[in-house]
Order: C-alpha cells, then sequence, then structure tokens
C-alpha cells in the first residue's frame, strides 16, 4: 500500500523540533516588539519627544541605530560558518 502523500512531505521529528525551535524565537521576538511599542505608546514623555518636540532629529538618529544594527548583524552572519549561524546561543557555550 502507498504512503499518503502527507506522510512522505511531512517533516521528520529532528526537522519538527528544529522549527518549533526557529518559531519559538519569532514568536518571542514579537512579543518583545509589541511589548515595546506598546510601553512607548502608553508613555507620554515617549510620545512627547518622538512627535512634539525634536521629532526629526530623534527619529533620524532611530533610523540610523537600525540600519547600522542590521548591517553590524547581516555583516557577522556572513562570517559565520553554517553550524554557528545556524546553532542555537545553548549548543555554542562550552
Amino acid at each position: 500500500m502507498r504512503p499518503l502523500a502527507t506522510q512522505t512531505i511531512a517533516p521528520a521529528e529532528d526537522d519538527r523540533a528544529y522549527f518549533h525551535r526557529v518559531f519559538a524565537w519569532m514568536a518571542t521576538g514579537l512579543a518583545v516588539t509589541g511589548l515595546v511599542a506598546y510601553l512607548v505608546g502608553r508613555g507620554s514623555l515617549s510620545l512627547h519627544v518622538a512627535f512634539e518636540t525634536h521629532a526629526g532629529p530623534v527619529l533620524l538618529i532611530s533610523f540610523v541605530v537600525e540600519l547600522a544594527l542590521v548591517a553590524a548583524l547581516a555583516g557577522l552572519v556572513k562570517h559565520m560558518s553554517l553550524f554557528e549561524a545556524a546553532a542555537p546561543s545553548s549548543a555554542m557555550r562550552p
């Protein structure tokens, strides 16, 4: 009897565990981003600084810092081995 199509394309248990960790990290990152956005949006001081006084320089500095972080992280990933880039941080500890 032939296996069902879903049985032949289903990921192995190791792949399932890997993707589970990847999506858990993504969910954690989204939760942290949402929490920070909520806290900044609720704080009157942060909203005042961002949109009323000196909004241009604050937003420009925020944008430049964000781009610098992205460039730095992209540069680091290019110099890592495949194992270092894909391994969870706990596997890198001695």
